[in-house]
């Protein structure tokens, strides 16, 4: 995936690389907030292969969470933010999802379920 990117980011950096009915990100930022996604990702202990699980409406940051999970050669579970906290706790457990990334809007569910979730 950076391999695609870069070029991109490098070339034309305050091109509009996302846009949604907040706001838009240019491919620099983009670039950027990939890095640092990935560091955290790293930071948090998550390894080539691991599981994470993604619940996030459409918006930007559903992409850039995937796209630095791509860079992390990790497995990226997307999960229906339209789901109770059943399901998502089921999901969590049975896929084995080391961490679940979740936008302001689905807070409250994913702090639900996370009562429900294995060690």
């Amino acid at each position: 995936m950076a391999q695609l990117l870069n070029p991109i980011i490098e070339s034309q950096p305050q091109r509009h690389a996302l846009v949604d009915e907040s706001g838009s990100t240019t491919f620099a930022e983009l670039g950027d907030r990939v890095n640092r996604l990935v560091h955290a990702m790293r930071s948090q202990g998550l390894e080539a292969g691991d599981v994470i699980a993604l619940m996030c409406g459409n918006r930007r940051e559903a992409f850039e969470v995937t796209i630095a999970a791509m860079h992390s050669s990790l497995v990226v579970v997307p999960v229906n933010w339209h789901w109770v906290a059943d399901e998502l706790t089921y999901v969590v457990n049975d896929s084995g999802a080391k961490a679940l990334f979740v936008d302001d809007m689905h807070l409250a569910v994913a702090h639900a379920a996370s009562e429900g979730f294995d060690d």
